[in-house]
């Protein structure tokens, strides 16, 4: 019966110590779920004082593989960054969007300095930074970036794996650098100008003492192909090395493409048989001067800017020139010959005139209507001309004899609409010339001198024709030309001639006989060549 008893409080003795050890570990089961809730922000506590759950700490291990899940769920849904997260090398673990963001503005300047990249040009190296482009920071990229590390279920294994080496530091997110594109390809630009041989173009000149057009070859170079060194500079990262590619550089200009842009688009000839030396002397001068002229598109020829002011100590000559009617002396007397046939070189060659005026009196060397004065000195009177082509003009001027020729070369006409230019001139009026005279009293009656021939007045147009396979198919007025009638010019004697008184001794038959001598002719000057 003892022996019963002693059983019975033996089995007692067990059931409370089993029953102590299960509160135990009941108690200590919950005091775990109860921590691992509050680090994971599932705590209810937690959930009523702060919305926003606590950073996640990993540990090594789990201390109930039953609530992988919940962990994984914590991990994934988290409103910052996991801990031991770096951006650009700054710490941004625990941090939210806006701290992260905050974080990296605050060393923005360090990040812009931080950036290089290595231009390999051949055997040149270049380090391309913020010294010599714009670029700016991606902060909210990189931020975006980093927030997203470790969002996906993928399992208990891999998502704590992940946890972990982002919390050893093992995970860097890069900031990305935007560069401007404009800024880098000035930079690219400029070093293609210190590196490029580049390619030579054609040139076309004139042959000063042929007066002919003289071409030179073309020549090929070598430099950097900047579009594909650019979008290479663009995609490539902070701190890389870009090689540059060395491409053949083609003219742009070829001997070929010259000749066959250049074609001649109008001739003009005129004669200076006849003129003094002086006058000779000067259109040669002048012919010279002009011969070669490069015109480019749209640019203005000035007859006054390429001649210059002609004096004396400019190297031209004395010779006759239209001055109010009358033929004096001047320096560089006879270059209006070369500026009226450029004008007519210039109108045949469908070229825009600018400006032009007429003699004050006709010339002789084209018909009336077609001449173009020039004047530097006093009131500048010019010859202008623009080049209303789409490529060079070349101007070749050359004297030949007694000739004077301008040939213009360029672009064909660049229309089909005609394809030859003529020149009609009409008579609208004609002004006779009058007689203006000045009476000298200390001239005897029956003296005449003539100081200036004068000349008729007279008004013409001149219309420009248009042609196509020699019938024209249209005609424009092309200018109103006015020339001054300059009166003949007398001057007569007032003087009247005292009548001989008879000498009581003398006879009408004791008077001298009358001779055979012919009466003295006026004095009236010989007027040398004319302009």
């Amino acid at each position: 019966m003892a022996q019963k008893k002693r059983k019975s409080k033996q089995r007692k003795r067990l059931f409370v110590t089993a029953s102590i050890c299960t509160v135990v570990v009941v108690a200590a089961i919950v005091i775990c779920v109860v921590l691992l809730s509050n680090n994971f922000g599932g705590g209810t506590a937690a959930a009523v004082t702060d919305n926003t759950p606590e950073p996640y700490a990993v540990g090594t291990a789990s201390p109930n593989p039953d609530d992988h899940q919940q962990q994984i769920d914590a991990i994934i849904t988290r409103e910052t960054m996991l801990e031991g997260t770096t951006i650009a090398g700054v710490d941004v673990g625990n941090m939210t969007k806006d701290e992260a963001k905050a974080a990296l503005s605050a060393v923005q300047s360090e990040l812009l300095a931080s950036y290089s990249l290595l231009i390999t040009v051949g055997d040149d190296s270049h380090t391309m930074n913020q010294e010599n482009i714009i670029l700016t920071v991606d902060i909210d990229s990189a931020v975006d970036e980093a927030f997203s590390l470790v969002r996906a279920d993928l399992g208990y294994e891999s998502v704590m794996a992940e946890v972990e080496s982002i919390g050893r530091g093992e995970v860097n997110v890069e900031v990305n650098y935007v560069l401007d594109e404009t800024s880098v390809r000035a930079y690219v630009a400029n070093l293609a100008q210190e590196s490029d041989s580049p390619a030579v173009n054609a040139t076309v000149s004139t042959d000063q003492e042929t007066g002919k057009i003289v071409y030179t070859d073309e020549a090929s170079g070598t430099g950097i192909d900047q579009e594909a060194l650019v979008q290479a500079i663009l995609q490539a990262e902070n701190r890389a090395n870009v090689t540059a590619s060395i491409v053949e550089l083609a003219p742009s200009l070829t001997k070929t493409m010259l000749q066959e842009q250049y074609v001649l688009r109008a001739s003009f000839t005129t004669s200076f048989k006849g003129s003094s030396s002086n006058r000779k002397y000067n259109i040669n001068k002048g012919a010279e001067m002009m011969n070669g002229s490069i015109l480019r598109p749209d640019e203005v020829f000035s007859c006054n800017d390429k001649l210059g002011v002609r004096t004396l100590a400019n190297g031209w000559k004395l010779a006759g020139a239209y001055v109010q009617g009358n033929v004096d002396e001047q320096a560089g007397g006879g270059v209006c010959q070369l500026s009226s046939t450029l004008y007519n070189a210039v109108v045949l060659a469908d070229l825009e005139i600018v400006f032009r005026q007429n003699h004050s009196m006709p010339v002789s060397y084209v018909d009336r209507g077609r001449d173009a004065t020039i004047n530097s000195v006093g009131n500048i009177i010019d010859f202008k001309f623009k080049n209303n082509t789409s490529g060079d003009l070349i101007i070749l001027c050359y004297v030949s004899g007694n000739n004077v020729t301008f040939e213009l070369y360029g672009l064909p006409l660049e229309t089909d609409e005609y394809d030859e230019i003529r020149i009609r001139t009409e008579r609208i009026s004609t002004t006779e010339i009058t007689e203006e005279i000045t009476e000298d009293p200390t001239k005897e009656v029956g003296y005449e001198e003539i100081t200036s021939e004068g000349s008729r007045g007279y008004v013409y147009k001149a219309y420009k024709q248009y042609y196509k396979n020699g019938t024209m198919i249209k005609e424009e007025l092309l200018n109103n030309s006015t020339y001054k009638m300059y009166p003949l010019k007398k001057i007569v004697g007032t003087l009247a001639t005292p009548t001989p008184s008879l000498s009581p001794s003398t006879s009408p038959s004791d008077s001298t006989p009358p001779t055979d001598e012919p009466t003295p002719t006026p004095n009236i000057p010989i007027i040398g060549d004319t302009p």
